[in-house]
């Protein structure tokens, strides 16, 4: 009954209020007591065991089959579980709140430990190495994906567009040059040699 508060509107209160006639104050405090149970996945043998409440063989042979406590309970479990759902949710986005806090709280403490094994002359040179190549990766996403390949031996597909006509243009350059070269000398057109 601690979270009664959290579901005891007045639509509550009207449906438990059309529960009249002898023993009326049991008959909603069982109502009440069931619907609480009910949200918090607790056995109805339970209730039966509060003072408060009727005992099981009147819930059962009489009680349940009123129509104004079926609709009470109905009322009372449908709101008592919504509630329940709402409280829920709450505590599982409060824990992913704090989930993503402690995530990102401890990646920065991993990239500083990253960082210091990098840098570090004392550690061993395939961790400065291994600590050096996660922050790379870290710092830019295709490089961690050649990273990775690199570790697993695959190969690394290279971008080489517009390669081929760099190296065609360089080699024709090269080539005009040598040519105009190889040209001046056939002809002699290339300077005499001092002391002729």
């Amino acid at each position: 009954m601690d979270t009664v508060e959290g579901w005891f509107d007045e639509e509550v209160k009207a449906a438990l209020a059309a529960i009249r006639g002898a023993e009326a104050a049991k008959k909603r405090a069982t109502v009440i007591l069931l619907a609480s149970a009910t949200a918090s996945n607790t056995p109805w043998a339970r209730v039966f065991e509060h003072d408060l409440a009727c005992n099981q063989r009147v819930w059962y042979q009489k009680w349940q089959y009123k129509p104004e406590i079926a609709t009470a309970l109905n009322l009372c479990t449908q709101k008592a579980l919504a509630f329940a759902d709402a409280e829920i949710a709450a505590v599982e986005t409060q824990a992913l709140r704090e989930r993503r806090k402690a995530i990102a709280e401890g990646s920065v403490d991993a990239l500083r430990g990253l960082r210091m094994t990098a840098l570090s002359q004392e550690d061993r040179a395939d961790y400065r190495t291994a600590a050096s190549a996660m922050l790379l990766a870290l710092a830019d996403e295709t490089l961690a994906g050649r990273i990775v390949m690199v570790q697993k031996g695959q190969a690394l597909q290279v971008d080489v567009g517009g390669l081929d006509d760099l190296i065609e243009r360089e080699l024709a350059r090269v080539a005009d040059g040598s040519e105009a070269g190889d040209v001046g000398t056939a002809t002699g057109d290339a300077e005499p040699e001092s002391g002729c």
